[in-house]
């Protein structure tokens, strides 16, 4: 098997979860909040956490219009709402309005310039156009402002993974992993630099580890497909590839890996 397969980035997982972190049982819980909230609202209209609260329990529930709104109107009450910015970028971010995110992100921080979630979301938007000297330079700022902040050396992790700079990017995961042990993002993160680095049994003990962790992570099951590929395992890899089509049954990558390797070898 070629070792440029494309294997499933961190990057993209990072994306994935932003389109879907609700669950069904979430979901409830969030109509719920909804129901409190435009009470409070209605009773407190010039308050501007009640419609900050609103707004992210509509997040929750994909009413992306409605939350913009009521991030507005809090903003409207309380232009110095850096918390209500920087979940605007967010959602900007996950819309592909790059640079709407920007901005708002560039807002928070120019109100509260030590705010390093907004740092380091400012790093991701960034990251997202190709300007990675600046990206890299949120993130350090990010975590001269909170050393322990584990979301920034994953995001250096996967930038240094992305410039070749594999040993440094195994570091930064590392520095995740001892700050926050039971972090998902970093195994993954893991696996895909020894993958890249043709250490296919510890790229599939990391993605194992990330599994266990988060058993719905079908870029993982596809990764792990490709790492036993690599070495031969061709009816383990069937199994895993098929692992990450029974997670999300549209998942192109898994069903050409799947596809290509059952032809290939007649299985």
């Amino acid at each position: 098997m070629a070792k440029d397969t494309q294997i499933y980035s961190l990057f993209m997982w990072c994306l994935l979860l932003c389109f879907s972190f609700t669950t069904y049982n979430r979901n409830h819980i969030w109509i719920e909040e909804i129901r409190i909230w435009e009470d409070v609202v209605k009773k407190t209209p010039n308050n501007a956490r009640p419609h900050f609260n609103l707004a992210s329990s509509y997040r929750g529930t994909g009413q992306i219009r409605e939350a913009i709104g009521e991030y507005r109107t809090a903003l409207n009450i309380n232009p110095w709402y850096v918390d209500a910015y920087n979940n605007l970028g967010d959602i900007y971010y996950n819309m592909g309005q790059v640079e709407d995110a920007i901005f708002e992100y560039k807002t928070a921080i120019r109100i509260k310039p030590d705010f390093e979630k907004a740092h380091n979301n400012l790093g991701n938007a960034f990251y997202m156009q190709g300007r990675i000297k600046e990206a890299m330079q949120e993130y350090e700022t990010s975590l001269r402002l909170k050393p322990d902040f584990e979301g920034s050396y994953i995001n250096i992790g996967v930038a240094y993974k992305d410039q070749g700079r594999l040993d440094e990017a195994i570091d930064a995961f590392n520095k995740a992993l001892k700050l926050k042990p039971d972090l998902a993002q970093a195994y993954y993160g893991l696996g895909n630099v020894y993958y890249l680095q043709s250490r296919s049994e510890e790229a599939i003990q990391a993605y194992t580890d990330a599994l266990k962790l988060n058993n719905k992570l079908a870029g993982a099951h596809n990764n792990i497909g490709l790492a036993y590929e690599s070495l031969g395992r061709i009816d383990e890899a069937i199994r895993e590839y098929k692992g990450a089509l029974s997670l999300e049954p549209e998942f192109i990558d898994a069903r050409n890996n799947l596809l290509r390797i059952t032809k290939e070898y007649n299985r």
